[in-house]
């Protein structure tokens, strides 16, 4: 089977077209593809078969899948202990708590099934094992309130005392420093702004770890406090490319 390339595609009306590897283009529709959200310059395994007028058109092409790339579920679970994650679980026990939230247990570790594998082990919020492995869950987007964000934030990391709230409002946070320097941030479209200001107090405090958010694809948030350089880590895991 020839691979392709998208060169242009139209989500609304649902066409467009692939370049296979000769350098022929061919007319593709989304009912003939195996998954919907595919980008411009994706990659596919292409069948090409005629149209209606008698001209070649695409009639199978197969995106590689995340679940395709995913690891199996015990060697998920190793990479994300070696990310200093789950550290008082094994592989039964991850398997037991999957198998009491999703009813099964996946034979590959994707990235989904790593979120709700985190988030049944850590839980929302401040939470000892949090703490002891700098991971943090918050149910907070798009301006949602939340109890005192800047002490969550901090509560994984080994500043704690670094900032605090002043007050939380629906379109911004007034925050101050250790010095008692006021600052007031926008918040009403989630907390990267926070994060950010954080990060340059850790920075200018000599600290080499920093707040990384993980981009899950949900209305949840979730923090790792890591060392610089930590995004090539997460490349080797089932949390690959999701620093946000």
């Amino acid at each position: 089977m020839p691979r392709g390339t998208v060169k242009s595609f139209d989500h609304t009306h649902g066409f467009g077209t692939v370049v296979l590897d000769s350098g022929e283009e061919l007319p593709v529709d989304i009912s003939v593809c195996n998954k919907r959200d595919f980008a411009v310059g994706e990659t596919a395994e292409v069948t090409v078969g005629v149209g209606m007028t008698g001209t070649p058109k695409a009639t199978l092409v197969i995106f590689e899948l995340a679940q395709d790339r995913a690891p199996s579920f015990s060697k998920g679970v190793k990479q994300l202990k070696e990310l200093g994650l789950l550290s008082r679980w094994e592989v039964r026990e991850c398997r037991s708590a999957l198998l009491e939230v999703l009813g099964e247990v996946p034979e590959k570790l994707t990235e989904q099934d790593a979120v709700s594998l985190l988030e049944t082990y850590y839980a929302t919020g401040q939470q000892a094992r949090g703490r002891e492995d700098g991971v943090l869950f918050l149910d907070w987007r798009f301006g949602q309130e939340t109890g005192d964000v800047v002490a969550e934030l901090l509560g994984i990391t080994d500043a704690p005392k670094l900032a605090s709230l002043r007050r939380m409002e629906a379109e911004r946070a007034v925050v101050a420093d250790a010095s008692g320097a006021e600052r007031t941030l926008p918040v009403s479209e989630g907390l990267e702004p926070l994060v950010a200001w954080l990060n340059t107090l850790l920075v200018a405090a000599g600290n080499r770890r920093r707040l990384l958010s993980l981009d899950v694809g949900s209305d949840s948030y979730v923090f790792l406090f890591r060392e610089e350089g930590f995004e090539r880590e997460l490349k080797r895991s089932p949390l690959s490319g999701t620093v946000a």
